[in-house]
């Protein structure tokens, strides 16, 4: 995890910053890692349509939101950002 971290750090430097950037970056790179990530756990867990555990379901859930969310926000983080006096 502390992967991630070095990551949203070196994201939270660069482009444009926007309020839930951060948070929405790291919802999308933690899902896309624990959806990597199930695919090697050998405990059993919960079956959802026969092939993915319940954590991958549910990062194929959040990865969408997580992008729509991004997008969402850079677009109006752009509109309303105050101008410099």
């Amino acid at each position: 995890m502390s992967i991630i971290l070095i990551g949203l750090l070196v994201f939270e430097r660069k482009g444009r910053p926007f309020p839930g950037r951060t948070f929405w970056g790291y919802l999308l790179v933690y899902a896309i890692s624990r959806f990597i990530i199930e695919f090697y756990r050998g405990d059993a867990r919960g079956i959802v349509f026969g092939v993915l555990s319940t954590s991958q379901f549910i990062s194929i859930l959040l990865v969408p939101l997580s992008l729509i969310m991004l997008f969402y926000l850079s677009r109006r983080g752009r509109a309303e950002l105050p101008s410099p006096t």
